[in-house]
């Protein structure tokens, strides 16, 4: 199970003690086993942080630390398959070929 919150872009400044009370009630409706950010900036570069053991007062300084974000997601999950881990947080970024 999981649960996201998406930023776009043109969005106003960004509260850090309200990104964390939002982060907190989706953390505890389904998530806590890991949580993460990810970010493309307006260039098309893009960045993500997670772990098991990220909170989300973390997560809530790194989004509003981020003016230049065209796009970004907070996720936060319960471990299904595979258990908690920090490869298993999430967002994911896979290589192409």
């Amino acid at each position: 199970m999981c649960r996201q919150a998406w930023f776009e872009p043109g969005g106003s400044a960004r509260d850090v003690g309200k990104l964390t009370e939002f982060f907190a009630v989706l953390e505890k409706s389904c998530g806590g086993h890991g949580n993460g950010a990810g970010f493309v900036d307006m260039a098309g570069s893009y960045d993500t942080k997670k772990g098991e053991k990220m909170g989300v007062e973390e997560c809530a300084k790194l989004v509003a630390a981020r003016p230049d974000t065209a796009w970004g997601i907070f996720h936060t999950r319960l471990a299904s398959a595979g258990g908690r881990s920090n490869a298993g947080c999430h967002p994911h970024v896979y290589e192409t070929q």
